[in-house]
């Protein structure tokens, strides 16, 4: 036993002790609750080595806590009834199984009835068929979507498949409500009618173009009997066209061609990243390839607020010199000869690169040409070709090659664009100004469908995230 007086001494430092330890506590809980530690004290969570210094690899900050989610469910426009109602309390990660459709009245107009749900009462947003499942994030409001049989614009035929799409007819009215992939283009004769994506990507795997040679979405556009109409669609992938068993190529990642002059032709608010390639075979005399259309020729076409980013390349051989091959970042060609077949073709947006290649030893003069905006213009008679207020991306300077030699590039102001700066191309604020009368930006909307997305630093419609 230690002596009495070494007793005394050890109390003291027992009491010290403690005292310390009272005074220490309250900083220690401070640093605990905050998720502090000082410098060299590990701890051990299991997800890792302590590395004295912080959490060591592996280790997790825990993972989200699921909070509570609802699904409302709205008629949005059906009468005489009532929209489901899930009363089921979910959590975010949840799967949530989609109601079947309401027991209501559809609106006047819409003949063919409840086609589907979508988070957002226009179609432009994500689109669920009655019986589908999704994993709930938030909470998610979901409209009656109801499909007209395709003869009143006010209530087109709606689809939600690249079968429904193709099967669209020539003299419809048809929206979009869900992404697609299509491996040939609409070739409903001529389309005539009225056209609305409603901010939905359609994806081109397409390798044919039929006899006649039509590659794109739509293999042609007619105005026919009545106007037709183009918009707020999104066309990406891929188009190749070879020309097998057709006499040219006409090619664009929105449609072909566009023809008649009985009625207007409207495209507007579509985007085009599709990558077009062309290789035709030496006896092709024709080539047009434009990233929206290839060929507009005399109809009184009003092309306006859309913008390409794909990639046009054009590769050919030929022998003689009556042959033409045009490459354009948004027209191929636009031709006028009446006055009932003026285009007007209005704030134009080409960041697409046109790289367009000749192989060819005989010819002594050629009439192709390449162009950020239009690779051509042809007019005569009373006819009217007017091209203003468009812009090409100072990076993706058309590239012209023949017989392996570059070809020097004649800027043209008019068929060229406007130079766009890449700083230009990358700014918001630009694209606002630009397209005032069409731009959302944080409250888009179908009259104002274009919004901003940062990630790429470019427009995107508005639609599904």
């Amino acid at each position: 036993m230690l002596p009495y007086k070494n007793n005394h001494a050890v109390k003291r430092m027992h009491y010290t002790g403690l005292f310390f330890l009272a005074a220490l506590l309250p900083a220690m809980l401070v640093l605990l609750l905050c998720g502090c530690r000082p410098s060299g004290i590990g701890i051990d969570t299991g997800n890792g080595p302590d590395t004295g210094s912080g959490p060591g690899p592996g280790t997790s900050s825990g993972p989200n806590v699921p909070v509570p989610a609802a699904v409302t469910y709205h008629l949005n426009g059906g009468t005489n009834g009532t929209a489901p109602v899930d009363s089921k309390t979910y959590s975010t990660g949840d799967e949530v199984t989609v109601q079947y459709a309401p027991v209501a009245q559809p609106p006047g107009g819409a003949a063919e009835g409840f086609f589907g749900w979508s988070t957002s009462p226009h179609g432009f947003g994500r689109f669920y068929a009655a019986g589908s499942s999704f994993t709930i994030t938030k909470d998610t409001d979901l409209y009656a979507l109801w499909s007209g049989n395709g003869t009143n614009a006010a209530y087109p035929k709606l689809g939600s498949t690249a079968a429904q799409l193709t099967a669209i007819g020539t003299n419809a009215h048809f929206a979009l409500v869900d992404d697609v992939t299509m491996t040939a283009p609409v070739t409903a004769s001529q389309f005539s009618g009225t056209f609305d994506g409603r901010g939905h990507t359609v994806t081109l795997n397409i390798t044919t173009g039929g006899s006649i040679g039509l590659y794109g979405l739509f293999s042609s556009v007619a105005a026919g009997n009545s106007s037709v109409m183009i918009q707020n669609v999104h066309v990406t992938g891929s188009i190749t066209a070879d020309g097998a068993g057709s006499s040219m190529i006409i090619a664009g990642g929105i449609a072909g061609l566009l023809s008649g002059t009985q009625n207007s032709i409207t495209l507007k608010n579509c985007m085009s990243s599709v990558n077009i390639t062309v290789n035709p075979g030496q006896a092709m005399p024709y080539v047009y390839a434009g990233g929206l259309v290839g060929v507009v020729n005399d109809t009184p076409a009003i092309l306006q607020h859309c913008y390409t980013s794909g990639n046009i390349v054009t590769t050919a051989s030929f022998v003689d010199e009556d042959r033409e091959y045009f490459a354009g970042g948004i027209l191929g060609y636009a031709g006028s000869s009446a006055a009932n077949g003026r285009t007007t073709v209005t704030y134009m947006v080409s960041l697409a690169a046109v790289n367009w290649t000749l192989r060819d030893t005989t010819r002594d003069s050629r009439t192709d040409d390449a162009r950020r905006v239009a690779a051509k213009k042809a007019v005569t008679g009373a006819g009217a070709v007017t091209i203003n207020n468009c812009y090409g991306k100072e990076n993706n300077a058309v590239s012209m090659t023949a017989n392996g030699q570059s070809v020097a590039h004649v800027v043209d102001a008019v068929l060229d664009g406007t130079t766009l700066t890449m700083a230009n191309a990358e700014d918001e604020t630009w694209w606002n100004n630009v397209w005032r009368d069409v731009w959302g930006g944080d409250s888009p909307a179908p009259e104002k469908p274009w919004t901003w997305a940062a990630d790429v630093k470019r427009p995107k419609l508005y639609g599904v995230d």
